[in-house]
């Protein structure tokens, strides 16, 4: 199948998927997993690895469009009154997974410069899949409307605790770096190159 076809099958499959897990009372986002690993190279081959090398402007045009949603959906008026709540959930649930996952990689590898590189890449969290869930149960409310700041603030949070990671990962792997540099490139991956 070509690979125009090949979209074409993802997308029709997807929206009549969608629909008919909705109706059966299932998470949509269950119907994507499924019947995305059937179509796939692993089981029925219809969608092959050259066709999904090549959709990686889906995959970005969807995360913008689903950042861009809950951007939409948060309201600053009821932020400012979670204001410190949400940041505090963001925060903590960051630091805690960063924790938890450089411990246990660390425990298991032995190898500190990956536990450092996978804990810091943990903190990302899908926004997609937060947003399926809530739009798919149809929640609404003050619980919703934290979940979705924490999940806008998680991700920039992912950011900062990986750039301000990246010279201890380099320096664990036993690389050499200007002391200066350890905080100068954490300033300029967030900030901006200058």
């Amino acid at each position: 199948m070509q690979y125009a076809g090949q979209v074409g099958l993802i997308i029709v499959t997807g929206l009549l998927g969608g629909r008919l897990f909705r109706r059966m009372n299932l998470p949509e986002v269950t119907a994507y997993l499924v019947l995305g690993f059937i179509l796939g190279p692993h089981v029925l081959g219809l969608v092959d690895g050259s066709a999904l090398v090549k959709m990686h402007f889906i995959e970005e045009m969807a995360l913008a469009f689903i950042a861009l949603t809950i951007g939409l959906e948060l309201n600053l008026h009821g932020l400012r009154k979670r204001g410190s709540g949400v940041g505090m959930i963001a925060l903590y649930q960051s630091v805690a997974t960063i924790a938890l996952v450089t411990v246990v990689v660390a425990g298991l590898s032995g190898s500190l410069p990956m536990a450092l590189l996978l804990g810091a890449m943990a903190t990302a969290t899908s926004p997609g899949e937060v947003l399926l869930i809530i739009r798919g149960a149809g929640a609404a409310g003050p619980v919703t409307r934290t979940c979705l700041g924490v999940v806008a603030l998680d991700d920039a949070l992912g950011i900062l605790f990986f750039s301000l990671l990246i010279p201890f990962i380099v320096i664990a792997a036993g690389g050499n770096m200007v002391p200066t540099n350890v905080l100068l490139i954490p300033l300029r991956e967030i900030g901006g190159h200058w």
